[in-house]
């Protein structure tokens, strides 16, 4: 049975399901407020409002906090009555667009203020931010948060007046076609140590057991040994349902240029995909803060790759992912109170002579949306 009283979008988005289409920030919003009025009913007015809210909230011990803001508020009058209404369905057109950004209404009154607020002084302009609503999913027991946007329609009567609501997903775009790895680009690494010894031809070999005693009892002058790391690093950008390249690359601090090297390879690794949700709340009338960051896995990519790939110290083995579209999770964001990470959690396995050494990189990432910025 369809609502006497509803909000209807414009085309291309139809009101089968209004959470499968995502808006930019900039993008306008249009529709009509559908209204099929009896005969003789009385209508005040009918007005539209279309609403961006945050909600934060943070636990500590026995302290809790919670912040609640319109990011913005943006209200249309569609009919001023009063009028007595004939039986008939009206249309009552509307559209809006959704703001870029908003004013930050948080100032503190303490002398503490969260780091990553520091950098942008209160009344700034943050950039909107994309829905996130994914608090329960991810199941959190101190923190909570929201970011939702919504129609509201209203029908003022003199009694039991007439309402409609329809949620609005806005997406975090990437600014470019082709945009670089993310400003949260980091070389991630893990390190090792691998002791050697010489054949009389000078090449490199495993330490005997009685070597490796004596190494570990005193120093040996026919014993040598590397301090390596394995460096990680996005390559190219990681965009939701594109291929994306991480680059493993085997460094060192020994001096090496004196003499042969042993051969090392990158056997096989996992990689998983955690979500890093960072949420600030207001406490003690604004003289302090809470702040806490729920950790999420997800299970998305195969247990291991097999590859026994050759690594040489400064050249990158690259390696080919792919972060499928059926991954649903709202694209990296900052905002205020509010921010939203992710990382990749390697396990790498490195072999050098009958040694092998487990390693584990933690790569934070900038996650991009699948929708460029129009």
């Amino acid at each position: 049975m369809v609502a006497r009283f509803r909000i209807a979008l414009d085309p291309p988005y139809p009101m089968a399901d209004q959470k499968a289409h995502h808006y930019l920030p900039g993008d306008p919003i249009s529709g009509k407020v559908i209204f099929a009025a009896k005969d003789g009913e009385n209508i005040k007015s009918i007005s539209v409002t279309f609403k961006g809210s945050l909600y934060t909230k943070a636990t500590q011990r026995h302290l809790e906090g919670t912040y609640n803001v319109d990011i913005f508020k943006l209200s249309a009058t569609l009919l001023q009555g009063p009028f007595k209404m004939t039986a008939s369905t009206y249309e009552y057109p509307f559209v809006f667009e959704i703001p870029r950004g908003f004013t930050s209404p948080l100032e503190w009154s303490g002398s503490s203020t969260p780091t990553d607020l520091y950098s942008i002084p209160p009344g700034s302009m943050w950039p909107t931010p994309p829905t996130c609503d994914d608090a329960l999913q991810l199941r959190d027991t101190y923190t909570n948060w929201s970011i939702t946007y919504s129609l509201s329609a209203r029908g003022e009567k003199s009694m039991f007046g007439l309402s409609d609501e329809l949620p609005i997903v806005v997406t975090a775009s990437r600014p470019s076609l082709n945009p670089g790895p993310g400003y949260l680009r980091q070389d991630a690494r893990d390190g090792f140590k691998q002791n050697y010894a010489f054949t009389n031809e000078g090449i490199p070999r495993a330490l005997t057991k009685t070597e490796s005693f004596k190494g570990t009892m005193q120093q040996n002058a026919n014993n040598y040994q590397l301090n390596l790391s394995l460096l990680a690093a996005p390559a190219t950008a990681i965009i939701i349902g594109q291929p994306f390249t991480i680059a493993f690359t085997l460094q060192t601090d020994t001096p090496t240029s004196n003499y042969r090297l042993p051969e090392f390879y990158l056997r096989d690794y996992t990689i998983a995909l955690c979500s890093s949700t960072a949420v600030w709340t207001p406490y003690n009338k604004g003289k302090s803060y809470l702040g806490t960051t729920a950790l999420h896995p997800f299970e998305i990519f195969p247990s291991k790759r097999t590859i026994n790939a050759p690594l040489r110290f400064n050249e990158p083995v690259m390696m080919q992912e792919t972060l499928p579209s059926s991954f649903k999770s709202t694209p990296s964001f900052k905002t205020q109170l509010f921010e939203r990470r992710y990382y990749f959690q390697i396990h790498a396995h490195v072999s050098c002579f009958d040694n092998t050494v487990k390693l584990k990189i933690l790569l934070p990432f900038w996650l991009h949306s699948p929708k460029v910025q129009g």
